[in-house]
């Protein structure tokens, strides 16, 4: 029988039927045959699709669960219940808005190429927003540090030596942070386009060049909240 095209994948174009895995290049429905480049490149496509969804809902959970925990501590740390609101409402305006950067900055690609931008796109936020993620298990630490140090009476010691340390710790991390964020998008893009190009597409170079904002908006944030937590720290210990 003929060669025929996938139109979608994993589905006969004549029958309709869900072509398995296991199954060779002809639909065990009807017997038509397709090409086995073509069938492989619709399964890619089909697990890139699978794979983005799942990575979208564990990085939705994540960031909603440092949110609530930012949220909470710049509440108690600035004593006002509408801080808790609007810090919760800034820090999901800037996940969401990472999103929607990245759908309409990849609108400038082919439709095939849109598709990988978008994994890329996926696969490197999350490290690119790692910067303020990172500060607020680091501040909860601080701020337990603080409080041994009042408990003992050691003058602020472990608390000025954790808030140097700490600050030097996270300035390394964000930087290797943003490395990651980087080798995540180059990985999608090297699997899916071949040897990386000489030269980056339109679309490609926007992305990139949001992902450098969005981590810089991170180091902002993080910078931020971080001073939140050393001022509570500090207090806490009572050098403050």
């Amino acid at each position: 029988m003929a060669s025929a095209e996938i139109d979608s994948p994993l589905r006969c174009t004549e029958c309709g039927y869900t072509i398995p895995d296991e199954v060779g290049a002809r639909c065990p429905e009807c017997g038509t045959l397709y090409d086995e480049n073509a069938l492989w490149r619709a399964r890619r496509w089909r697990d890139l699709r699978a794979s983005d969804a799942r990575l979208l809902r564990r990085w939705l959970l994540v960031a909603g669960g440092v949110i609530v925990i930012y949220a909470l501590g710049a509440g108690v740390v600035g004593q006002s219940a509408m801080l808790i609101v609007t810090t919760g409402i800034a820090l999901s305006v800037g996940v969401a808005g990472s999103l929607v950067m990245g759908a309409l900055a990849s609108l400038a690609a082919p439709e095939q190429q849109r598709l990988v931008l978008r994994s890329a796109w996926l696969r490197a936020l999350p490290w690119a927003h790692g910067p303020w993620l990172v500060i607020a298990p680091c501040s909860a630490i601080i701020l337990s540090l603080a409080l041994l140090d009042r408990a003992a009476n050691l003058n602020g010691s472990i608390t000025f030596a954790a808030l140097v340390g700490g600050t030097i710790i996270w300035l390394v991390a964000s930087v290797l942070l943003m490395n990651k964020a980087y080798k995540a998008w180059s990985r999608v893009m090297n699997d899916f386009t071949g040897a990386p190009a000489k030269y980056a597409t339109l679309a490609e170079t926007i992305c990139l060049l949001l992902l450098v904002v969005i981590w810089c908006g991170s180091m902002i944030v993080g910078f931020l909240g971080g001073g939140l937590a050393a001022g509570a720290a500090l207090n806490l210990a009572g050098l403050f």
